[in-house]
This record gives structure tokens, C-alpha cells and sequence, in this order.
């Protein structure tokens, strides 16, 4: 892996985070290594479409963080404990999932921005999956574990529930409340990164989540720049 590769998207990464971004120096440093060796990994694997630098820090590690604060309002550091891989340690963290993780977005960022919670990366593509556990090991994260198996087969199979499960870039909202109904009982939230079109897919999947008595909300709005796209998180919890 050349190092100025690494150099490079560093410092792409570097100039689009929010300067008050919790344990921001080691989001950056983390967020470069993984974007890294997704490039290396990309021509085997077909992880991303986006190459250039700038545009994957922008789209895919800043797109990730984006609603960070709202993210430490719901997964807050707990009392008498540093934020520090030790953390992630303790007995019976906080667990969340991360549906369909690809090539890592945003599972990775969020476990380099909450290194208290223990992040589970689910991939059913057992080679994306392969290479998820390499970044995991690389950087390394003691709190992220990686599942090669559909979270609608994973959640039902593990000792405790998850706090939230987490997905951006897969589906509709109505498709996922579906999929993940068999096991509604196994997770407290789910956290979508949407963009323009969410009023539409919220009256789409009103029935669906009235049925699984989910009410939603969106707590946090913003935009990517260089094209403001717009971009939001679509949350569903318990009414």
C-alpha cells in the first residue's frame, strides 16, 4: 500500500470532518487506513464506485459521521469509563448492528467514533465479509466483530439484543421493517442514512411500522458539500 496513498486520503479526510468531532485525530487516522485498503481491495471486489480521494471522503467517511452528535446523544460514553478500545471490553456493552456493512460504511466510522460500543458488521457476502475482518484486524478494532450472515438470521442467535441496527445505501425503509419483523424483538432502533425522497418513503412504510408499533423520526438534518446533497437519519423506535 503506498504510503502517499495513505497521505493522501488522510488529508482529504482531515479537511471535510467537523473539527469538533469526538477523538477526531484518530477517526481520521483509522478512516484512512480503512479507505486504504478498500482501494487496494476494490478491483477483487467491487467495494465502491467512488475512487478520488476527496469524493470518498466526503460520500462515504464524512456521509457516515455526519450525524455524529446525535449518535453520542444516543450511544453516550458510560459513566466512570474513558473512551478508549478498553471500554469496549466491559461486561455486556452496548451492541450495534450494522446491516449489509459492505465495504465498511458507515460500521467502520462508527466504531472509530464509539469505541465503547461493540459494533457487529453484518455481510452475507462471504468475501466482503473477508475483507471487512481484515480492516478490523488492520487498525485494529477490539470492538468490532464481523458476521458473514443476513441479520435477520444473526439477531435472533445472539445473547443479548442490539441497541440499534444501523443501514445506509440498502433499501427502502418499508423492505427493511419487513426483513427485519421476524425479529422486531431483538433490537431497540433502527437508524437509516437517507437523502432526498425520505417524506415519501416514511408514508410508504407508516402501515408497516404501525403494525410493528414503531413510530419515526428524523432528529438530525444536514448536506454533504461540494454538492449539498441533502441527507438525513431516518429513526424508528418503540412508540
Amino acid at each position: 500500500m503506498p504510503a502517499d496513498r495513505n497521505a493522501e486520503l488522510a488529508a482529504a479526510i482531515n479537511a471535510v470532518l467537523p473539527a469538533e468531532l469526538p477523538g477526531r485525530a484518530a477517526v481520521v487516522a483509522g478512516s484512512a487506513r480503512h479507505a486504504a485498503l478498500l482501494l487496494d481491495a476494490n478491483e477483487r471486489l467491487n467495494l465502491t464506485r467512488i475512487t478520488a480521494p476527496r469524493e470518498l471522503a466526503v460520500k462515504h467517511v464524512l456521509d457516515s459521521l455526519l450525524p455524529w452528535q446525535r449518535l453520542i446523544e444516543l450511544f453516550p460514553v458510560p459513566s466512570g469509563a474513558a473512551a478508549t478500545g478498553a471500554a469496549a471490553e466491559a461486561a455486556a456493552p452496548t451492541l450495534l448492528l450494522d446491516l449489509g456493512s459492505g465495504g465498511g460504511y458507515p460500521g467502520i466510522p462508527l466504531a472509530l467514533l464509539l469505541p465503547h460500543v461493540r459494533v457487529l458488521l453484518c455481510e452475507s457476502i462471504q468475501k466482503k465479509a473477508a475483507f471487512l475482518a481484515e480492516v478490523a484486524a488492520a487498525l485494529p478494532l477490539r470492538n468490532v466483530e464481523v458476521h458473514a450472515r443476513r441479520a435477520e438470521e444473526l439477531l435472533p442467535e445472539l445473547a443479548q439484543p442490539v441497541a440499534a441496527v444501523t443501514a445506509r445505501a440498502v433499501d427502502s425503509a418499508r423492505e427493511l421493517l419487513r426483513l427485519l419483523k421476524p425479529a422486531r424483538g431483538r433490537f431497540g432502533r433502527l437508524l437509516l442514512w437517507k437523502g432526498q425522497g425520505v417524506e415519501l418513503e416514511l408514508a410508504q412504510a407508516a402501515k408497516d411500522a404501525e403494525k410493528q408499533r414503531l413510530t419515526a423520526a428524523i432528529h438530525w438534518r444536514g448536506e454533504l458539500p461540494d454538492d449539498h446533497a441533502p441527507r438525513c437519519l431516518l429513526e424508528y423506535l418503540p412508540a
